[in-house]
């Protein structure tokens, strides 16, 4: 989850003008950073040595 004072400092990092799209994208793109570290401080993530097992299985 994103915290409102992590928008509003993101916001203040934005040029003047800028398309729409553009902030949703970026965003989308800080909500998924912020999900993959709460996944790794959780647990809830494969090692280098597990994703090899799994790759090499393909």
């Amino acid at each position: 989850m994103i915290l409102k004072d992590d928008l509003v400092e993101f916001a203040e990092t934005l040029p003047q003008e800028i398309e729409l799209d553009d902030i949703l994208d970026s965003i989308i793109l800080l909500n998924k950073i912020e999900n993959g570290i709460s996944q790794v401080e959780n647990g809830e993530a494969y090692s280098l040595e597990e994703v090899k097992e799994i790759v090499s299985k393909w």
